[in-house]
């Protein structure tokens, strides 16, 4: 079993070269800080994929659900922390620092902590779809908790991996149209109750003022951020055309 995970990382690793010199033949220059950038992201990235694949080969099927419902748990109550510190701090009921939108951690970048949520809805959604896990009860409140808080992050990269996940999950049949109604009802009755209703009731500055991460939201619709985003897209698209096989390496793009 665990020979095929090296063969699999070797060749990994082997294609990170070859794209190394791909970059070459594009640019007429090694661009070492290219290797090292991508190279340290996708061997974090492989390295939890490597480590979750080797998991799952060498335990068995009680072990792998002790696994997963540990994860997700954890999920939950991280998100819970979150959103609820926002709330307090949002409604004035605490005095610590107002937090203008959820990020997970003091970065000031919510991407990483939205892709997490992101990604926790989508391992979810089929054990939500196929009742397995957890009582059904329990899967539509967390998940209600894990949108309130990913919409509260204001994170553009976050919604789309998960409409992307979505997409994916309705082709396999592992989503159901009436379990997102659910979690949609569930999560508006949940802000509601933790944002919407306190702000209106508290009598301060801020009565009634949209959480900052929503009004992101909306102005993102017309930033540039959101044009520049499309133009890259539309280039790579144009550049896989050209080399669909191969790519065009490292440091040119």
């Amino acid at each position: 079993q665990v020979p095929f995970m090296y063969w699999w990382l070797a060749a990994l690793c082997g294609w990170m070269v070859f794209s190394f010199f791909t970059g070459y033949r594009y640019t007429g220059q090694l661009n070492l800080q290219a290797l090292v950038n991508k190279t340290v992201g996708f061997f974090v990235l492989i390295g939890y994929l490597l480590c979750g694949g080797l998991f799952w080969r060498l335990y068995d099927g009680e072990q792998r659900k002790s696994f997963i419902e540990l994860f997700l748990v954890t999920g939950w109550l991280v998100a819970a922390f979150c959103l609820i510190r926002y709330a307090l701090s949002y409604n004035g009921m605490v005095s610590i620092v107002y937090f203008t939108r959820i990020e997970g951690s003091s970065g000031g970048n919510p991407n990483a902590y939205a892709y997490l949520l992101a990604v926790l809805l989508a391992i979810q959604l089929p054990f939500m779809r196929w009742k397995v896990y957890f009582p059904s009860w329990l899967h539509l409140i967390t998940t209600s908790v894990l949108l309130v808080t990913l919409m509260l992050t204001g994170s553009r990269s976050g919604w789309l991996g998960l409409a992307l996940a979505l997409g994916g999950l309705f082709v396999a049949n592992q989503v159901r149209v009436m379990d997102l109604v659910k979690i949609v009802l569930a999560a508006s009755l949940l802000y509601g109750v933790m944002i919407y209703l306190p702000g209106q009731m508290r009598g301060s500055d801020l009565q009634g003022e949209t959480p900052y991460a929503l009004r992101d939201i909306k102005r993102q619709s017309t930033d540039q951020g959101v044009f520049h985003r499309m133009q890259v897209m539309k280039r790579a698209v144009q550049y896989y055309s050209e080399s669909p096989v191969f790519g065009i390496g490292l440091g040119s793009y």
